[in-house]
C-alpha cells in the first residue's frame, strides 16, 4: 500500500511540472512581434484611406514613423513605415508607389528580419499627388510590368 501512495505522489508531482512546463511554453509563444503588430496595424489604417486623398493625407493615416519592438521573445527589431516607395511607369500615367508592410510571413519557426518581400507589403500609388488605388490587383491592372519590378526588388539592395 505505501509503495502505491508514493508512486501516485510522484505521478501527481510530475503531472504539476509537465503543466507548469506547458504553461511557460505557452507564455513564450503569445508573444505578439513587432512585424505582427505593424501589419496589423496598417491593414487597420487601409480602411480609413479613400482614393483621392492627397499623399500627405495617407501620410497622416498610415503613418511614417519606423515601428520599433520585440520580434522574438528576446530580440528587437525595427520596422520601416512605409517600408519603401518608387516612381514607376504605368499604361497611361507615371505613379509614386508607397509601400506599407501588411503582412507578417513567418519562415523557418521565426520571424526573417531581413527586407519585407512584396508578398508581404501592400502597394499604394499616388497619381499627381492623389491616391489612385492600392493593392497588388490595382497595380497589376495599371503598371504593365509589375511582375518584372518585384523580381527585381529582390536585388536591389
Amino acid at each position: 500500500m505505501g509503495l502505491y501512495i508514493f508512486h501516485l505522489r510522484k505521478r501527481a508531482r510530475m503531472r504539476r511540472i509537465l503543466i507548469g512546463l506547458l504553461c511557460l511554453g505557452f507564455m513564450g509563444c503569445n508573444t505578439t512581434s513587432i512585424y505582427q503588430k505593424t501589419a496589423s496595424e496598417n491593414k487597420a489604417n487601409l480602411i480609413k484611406i479613400s482614393i483621392g486623398m492627397t499623399k500627405e493625407e495617407v501620410l497622416k493615416i498610415m503613418g511614417t514613423a519606423p515601428k520599433k519592438g520585440n520580434y522574438w521573445i528576446d530580440e528587437y527589431a525595427v520596422v520601416e513605415n512605409p517600408s519603401k516607395s518608387e516612381t514607376v511607369e504605368g499604361k497611361e500615367a507615371t505613379f509614386e508607389v508607397i509601400y506599407y508592410f501588411t503582412s507578417a510571413i513567418e519562415e523557418r519557426g521565426r520571424w526573417n528580419r531581413s527586407e519585407p518581400r512584396y508578398d508581404e507589403l501592400t502597394p499604394l500609388l499616388f497619381k499627381d499627388g492623389k491616391l489612385a488605388g492600392w493593392g497588388a490587383d490595382f497595380v497589376k491592372e495599371n503598371v504593365p510590368n509589375y511582375e518584372l519590378l518585384k523580381f527585381r526588388y529582390l536585388f536591389d539592395k
